[in-house]
């Protein structure tokens, strides 16, 4: 280059990370190194942006869902809910899940698998009837269960009758009294549950229904032959003597 000539060169190069970003240019004069320095000035520069969005997809509910995340987003954090099984035995299970996403300029795909545990509890213990726990009170006549401490031995108040377990459970029905049909099975679906019977979700609906009821006619001891409410607890008896038998639920246990 002639002496007191310029020149300018134009070239292009991946600046370092970080904030110090500084360019020395060397000129090189008889074998003597000159040389100066520049910040590098990002103020004018034409900002051409790769990849800074991304569509992700999550393997969930049966299929995947797409959702655009991009770089002004982050940090991003998708949450949902996901219904597991029904699964027909209890036991372990494993649920795989893959979170994928590709780039909206280049394509570029990756994924990340993840394994959630899925743990469906065993229905334990099993059922007795309502003939078993009105005898193995501590009345007798059969040998005490001491499931029964857990009532007095038989003697607590059953809710606001003024009468006992015990006694309700003995107390004749009379004219088809659909109050003492329904408490015998709710009684008998009560020790059950004490005694560590699973109790499927139907049968604990049906127990919160019919306490609900023997409450309001706990006054009469007797529930009123016109209206729905009969219907009702009839139908509630029914579910729990099939609880209590062992026809629904755990299973009856070998006396």
């Amino acid at each position: 280059m002639p002496a007191g000539s310029s020149a300018t060169c134009d070239y292009s190069a991946s600046p370092p990370d970080g904030s110090n970003r500084t360019n020395t240019a060397t000129a090189t004069l008889n074998s003597i190194d000159f040389t100066a320095t520049a910040a590098v000035d990002f103020s004018g520069a034409t900002i051409n942006e790769t990849d800074e969005c991304i569509d992700v997809s999550d393997t969930y509910a049966g299929g995947p869902q797409s959702v655009q995340v991009c770089y002004g987003d982050l940090p991003w954090t998708y949450s949902y809910s996901r219904w597991i099984g029904p699964y027909q035995t209890c036991g372990n299970y494993t649920v795989d899940n893959i979170a994928s996403f590709v780039t909206n300029d280049t394509g570029t795909e990756d994924s990340d698998p993840w394994t959630v545990n899925v743990n469906v509890p065993c229905a334990g213990g099993c059922t007795l009837t309502q003939g078993y726990w009105k005898t193995h009170s501590k009345h007798g006549p059969a040998p005490y269960d001491n499931t029964w401490d857990l009532r007095g031995g038989g003697d607590a108040l059953f809710l606001g009758t003024g009468k006992s377990y015990y006694e309700i459970l003995w107390m004749a029905l009379k004219g088809g009294n659909a109050y003492l049909i329904l408490a015998h099975q709710y009684i008998a679906a009560e020790l059950n549950q004490l005694n560590g019977a699973y109790v499927p979700a139907d049968v604990e609906d049906a127990m919160d229904q019919a306490e609900a009821l023997l409450i309001q006619y706990q006054d009469d001891l007797s529930i009123p032959k016109r209206g729905g409410d009969r219907a009702l607890a009839i139908e509630l008896y029914e579910l729990l003597d099939d609880y209590n038998n062992g026809i629904i639920g755990p299973g009856h246990c070998s006396e």
